[in-house]
């Protein structure tokens, strides 16, 4: 995960999330705009993404 520092057009950090594959590459996961970078904001961003991955089952293509 990793925040840009406030993004001109809302004046707030864009968090981004990445995976990492068992063959080092990586997949785009997840973007989200939070208004402080706080352990609770990013705590709630994971907790969103993880609802997300659960209720979609998402298929892994081959």
């Amino acid at each position: 995960m990793d925040c840009t520092f406030k993004t001109y057009a809302v004046d707030m950090p864009l968090l981004n999330m990445i995976g990492v594959t068992g063959m080092n590459t990586t997949n785009h996961l997840a973007q989200s705009f939070i208004r402080i970078e706080t352990g609770g904001n990013y705590t709630w961003a994971l907790t969103e993404l993880k609802t997300v991955w659960t209720l979609r089952r998402f298929r892994i293509l081959r």
